[in-house]
């Protein structure tokens, strides 16, 4: 199978990104800005979502907020 120079350079920059999300605060923020972006498409509040999930509203603050 042949690859030219653009899908090489492609599949790389695509590695370096997920590498990136998967390291420490990176992965972290990732992660926090998922969740707001999951609870806003269900058209959920932090609240809703606590009471779901059985834990307190300020938790899901944190966890969006990555603190």
């Amino acid at each position: 199978m042949l690859f030219s120079i653009y899908d090489i350079e492609e599949r790389q920059e695509f590695r370096e990104k997920m590498q990136k999300q998967e390291t420490g605060n990176e992965k972290q923020l990732y992660i926090g800005q998922r969740l707001m972006e999951l609870r806003g498409r269900f058209d959920m509040t932090q609240e809703e979502l606590a009471e779901q999930l059985g834990v307190s509203r300020q938790a899901i603050s944190r966890w969006e907020t990555n603190q």
